[in-house]
């Protein structure tokens, strides 16, 4: 993932989710956790949070593509 705008974005979706009322029984999403230079399921998480968050069009698009590479790696 070497978009900066997407990498930007993922930071400030962790820091919303980390900023949030803790959910019921403490848990929190696997997002919350990601390491955005580590291919796993958490940073999945977080670009399907960040997909369904963003607003701009071409930001969207980005995203997509990072969330598509990312699985494609994830199950080979």
């Amino acid at each position: 993932m070497k978009s900066r705008r997407v990498r930007r974005f993922l930071l400030d979706i962790q820091e919303e989710i980390s900023n949030a009322r803790k959910p019921p029984r403490g848990r929190r999403r696997d997002a919350e956790r990601a390491d955005i230079d580590r291919a796993d399921f958490a940073l999945l998480d977080l670009l399907t949070l960040a997909l369904d968050m963003a607003d701009d069009r071409d930001l969207q698009m980005l995203i997509s593509y990072a969330r598509t590479s990312l699985i494609l790696h994830l199950t080979r």
